[in-house]
């Protein structure tokens, strides 16, 4: 790792790799693939792709396995076990709510619960 001035920028970094994480550390969050970052930089691609790969070599910047570059450290939007579970535990929670309202309408569908008469909302209403 490049030696480090006072402000974490590494000395060795070129002026347009200084502006270019100088951008990353004014907008969190931020992940540019080297198009993107051609676009937002007005760079020409070759030249954006050698600007995040230099300070990708300087561990300023990581690369994620679908191309886009981040600050180092900074958490990444890539999918993750405990999110997938997350997505699934809330899809078998809607599901079992559509199996409870289907067993409450035959119940009622059926008069089990009292008078047949008792209106019955359609499905997906709820």
């Amino acid at each position: 790792m490049a030696p480090r001035n006072g402000t974490g920028v590494p000395e060795a970094m070129s002026a347009l790799a200084i502006r270019v994480h100088g951008e990353y550390r004014e907008m969190p969050g931020l992940r540019l693939t080297v198009r993107q970052a051609a676009r937002l930089f007005s760079l020409t691609p070759d030249l954006a792709d050698a600007v995040l790969h230099e300070l990708r070599r300087a561990s300023v910047l990581a690369c994620s396995n679908d191309g886009a570059f981040a600050l180092v450290g900074e958490p990444s939007r890539e999918p993750t076990a405990v999110a997938a579970a997350n997505a699934a535990t809330t899809e078998t929670e809607h599901m079992s709510t559509q199996a409870d309202w289907r067993a409450v309408r035959w119940v009622i569908e059926r008069g089990v619960a009292g008078s047949s008469r008792v209106p019955v909302a359609p499905l997906g209403v709820g």
